[in-house]
């Protein structure tokens, strides 16, 4: 196991906006998240999936959420659901539409939230895994918050996850207490040792692990290289960062995803090769992490290292990318 703390190779590995590009381009971004009457986290996600570059995001929430989420954000497309909906119909529609998805921001765990998040797994695990789509597409599944509370408590959705394992990128964002309900162990041997912890989820499960901290490790899916954050900006104490970070994973993969097929494009090659997934995943989940410690950064010197809201990170992630660039 190798801990990697340089992040030169990383900000380096930004790509600029393709000038010939549209909003297909930057892929299309399916938010599933906030239960009734919880839009806050969903909004924070999707906003951050925006700032950093994604082309179209949509919300899949609940239906009381609409009128809040629409005025928020209206530049995100909308699909409601409720109690009396079809959520198998509902989650192939979605998935069907959508190649990169966030699912768990403020979702809850109550049983209608864990019946439309095992739909919109099976739907992953039907639409997404053949070999034609994951070229074509290639897809990725990012799950946070409650998307891992109701994994560590719902066996039938763990069997479904580890189906989707091996073929397509799946990146996990726990902070310790999460971690502790998913692995067994208790919160105080992760917080003695969140890179190991991070390394044997990571190799158990193959997936790629963000073990959330002041100073954050990500580990690829085989557990053998990790990288260490060691920006650390206070300023991320605040409820709603990790929604934030949820939606910058999602929006800084599209760039890298488009990037890499314009590559592919130039060199007249047919299709990308589907084993550099992982390997891109995993620059992303590096990236969004340094991103979004920059961007809080960047935010306690306008607001103060106590006054940094969540969505003020959010707004912060354009101007963070736009100074990486410009460094490189």
């Amino acid at each position: 196991m190798t801990i990697q703390t340089d992040v030169s190779p990383y900000i380096n590995s930004i790509p600029s906006r393709l000038q010939d590009s549209n909003k297909g381009t930057y892929g299309k971004v399916l938010v599933l998240a906030g239960s009734k009457g919880m839009s806050g986290a969903a909004y924070l996600s999707a906003l951050a999936a925006y700032r950093t570059g994604a082309g179209i995001v949509k919300f899949l929430t609940h239906e009381e959420n609409r009128t809040i989420l629409q005025t928020l954000l209206p530049e995100a497309v909308y699909e409601g659901y409720d109690e009396k909906t079809s959520m198998k119909d509902i989650a192939a529609k979605n998935i069907a539409w959508a190649d990169v998805v966030i699912a768990g921001p403020g979702l809850g765990t109550s049983e209608l939230s864990e019946e439309i998040l095992a739909e919109t797994l099976k739907a992953i695990k039907v639409s997404w895994t053949d070999d034609e789509t994951i070229i074509k597409r290639a897809p990725i599944l990012i799950l946070d918050a409650d998307g891992l509370n109701i994994l560590s408590k719902t066996p039938s959705i763990k069997k479904e996850l580890t189906e989707i394992f091996e073929k397509i990128p799946v990146i996990v964002t726990p902070h310790p207490m999460e971690m502790s309900r998913l692995s067994g162990k208790t919160v105080q041997e992760i917080l003695e040792s969140p890179d190991m912890a991070a390394s044997e989820f990571s190799g158990n499960h193959h997936l790629i692990t963000i073990m959330k901290g002041s100073e954050t490790i990500i580990s690829d899916r085989t557990g053998e290289k990790l990288f260490k954050n060691t920006l650390k900006s206070p300023a991320l104490s605040k409820g709603g960062s990790g929604d934030v970070l949820s939606g910058t994973i999602a929006g800084i993969y599209t760039l890298l995803r488009a990037d890499k097929k314009n590559d592919i494009r130039k060199s007249d090659d047919k299709i990308p090769e589907t084993q550099n997934l992982p390997e891109l995943s995993y620059y992303a989940a590096v990236l969004s992490v340094i991103i979004h410690a920059k961007a809080g950064q960047y935010a306690a010197k306008q607001y103060g290292i106590n006054g940094v809201l969540a969505r003020d990170t959010a707004n912060s992630l354009g101007s963070i990318i736009d100074q990486m660039l410009s460094s490189q």
